[in-house]
């Protein structure tokens, strides 16, 4: 069968992709920045509640990722796709009133909203990227989805930014960020219904017996295959390192440098589009470099830019916004040469006829790490407030982790990870 795209199917996807992650990411900010400037109200718990927002936000995706991808079997996948705007939409209206209602929204109902907006995401998420194939075709389906990709790291840069500000305002205009919420959900819900029903949709039936019998199997799968295995951690290794990251700077910024929640979030999105950078740069220097020797020269540059930002921090060394935002900068721009190597590998290794269940299963791994961070930095932050340890220390822990990490993940004939 040829699919024909239609420039509005296009559009409508695109735009959908853009605002859904503008709003996602917008919020997440906006709630981590709050955990930490409430949380001083609670020092039996460390101080800072942003490991239990990533892990209350993560859970979602872990506990729903089955029936997610079921749904987007069952049904037309842009039936999935408008249905998850309109949850976002409401969503979005009680933020709105809790807003408008509270003088300072307690932090449960903040909580349960970020969770609620995670468990529509992880609906949304395999209808949007299901929905590709049957809109474009074979023949422009790496386009789009390298478009999808793009506009999802300007999400998060323009959603950081925007979660950034929303906590400077003042209490009286908390009103406006309930008004610029529910407005960019609208826009996604006008987007989702110009995208075009693809001819495709009919073929959309799931088999529950057969396919839970298949996901098992490509669990088996991917155990048995060692290389695969191997690259499946260390992606999800990754994202743990970035769910760490988050909260680390968010405190850094606040409380060490004395810098506004908007410069904060500025300083983390000089992080996003490092990674951006870093993919770029590896997706060329791989065609001239063997994976592995790339993977040992970024590991060991990455772990060294942890380690100076360590000791800068350590030493007082008195940093501006513009510096931290070159070393963070300078840390994406690593990861991302990291990141895409193995993303490839992942993909080339995978039999086709498999391909989208096991980047399913990856999808379930990356998100058990965020979880896992969440849950973690709240340990760290926890023991160092005890301790009285400053935040210094936190720097040296990540960098302990990160190296920790990738010795026991090294691609070497002798590491774990042996694939070339």
């Amino acid at each position: 069968m040829t699919v024909t795209s239609q420039p509005s199917s296009n559009f409508g996807l695109l735009a959908t992709q853009f605002l859904s992650l503008c709003n996602d990411h917008a919020f997440k900010q906006m709630v981590l920045l709050m955990m930490l400037d409430r949380s001083v109200q609670i020092p039996m718990i460390g101080g800072d509640l942003q490991g239990v927002a990533i892990a209350l936000f993560a859970a979602p995706f872990l506990l729903l990722a089955g029936p997610a991808g079921r749904t987007a079997d069952s049904y037309p996948r842009r039936l999935v796709i408008v249905w998850s705007k309109y949850v976002e939409g409401a969503i979005m209206f009680l933020l709105s009133i809790a807003l408008y209602t509270f003088d300072s929204v307690p932090l449960w109902i903040l909580l349960g909203l970020l969770m609620a907006m995670a468990a529509q995401t992880a609906f949304l998420t395999p209808a949007k990227y299901g929905i590709i194939l049957d809109l474009v075709g074979q023949e422009r389906v790496s386009l789009t989805n390298g478009a999808m990709q793009m506009l999802g790291y300007l999400a998060i840069v323009g959603g950081a930014a925007i979660g950034g500000l929303m906590v400077s305002l003042q209490p009286n205009d908390l009103w406006l960020i309930g008004c610029w919420f529910v407005w960019v959900a609208i826009l996604g819900i006008i987007a989702s219904h110009m995208i075009a029903r693809p001819g495709s949709e009919s073929q959309n039936v799931y088999h529950g017996k057969r396919s839970q019998a298949k996901l098992t199997e490509i669990w088996k799968g991917i155990a048995s295959h060692r290389y695969l295995r191997d690259a499946m951690i260390v992606y999800g290794f990754l994202w743990l390192i970035a769910g760490l990251y988050h909260p680390i700077i968010n405190l850094f910024c606040i409380k060490h440098l004395q810098l506004s929640p908007l410069s904060t979030s500025l300083v983390l999105a000089s992080s996003v589009l490092g990674i951006a950078m870093g993919c770029v740069i590896a997706g060329v220097i791989e065609r001239r470099i063997p994976m592995v020797r790339c993977l040992r020269v970024t590991t060991i540059a990455l772990v060294v830019c942890q380690g100076v930002l360590a000791m800068l921090t350590m030493m007082d060394w008195v940093l501006s916004a513009s510096e931290i935002a070159i070393i963070l900068f300078a840390l994406g721009l690593l990861t991302g040469a990291i990141v895409l190597p193995v993303h490839v590998f992942i993909q080339t290794q995978t039999p086709t006829p498999i391909r989208g269940q096991v980047l399913a299963a990856q999808s379930v791994v990356n998100w058990s790490a965020i979880l896992i961070s969440g849950l973690l930095y709240q340990l760290i932050r926890t023991s160092m407030q005890w301790s009285g340890a400053g935040i210094e220390w936190m720097f040296a822990a990540l960098v302990i982790i990160t190296s920790t990490g990738f010795w026991f993940l090294r691609p070497s004939p002798t590491g774990l990870l042996a694939f070339k």
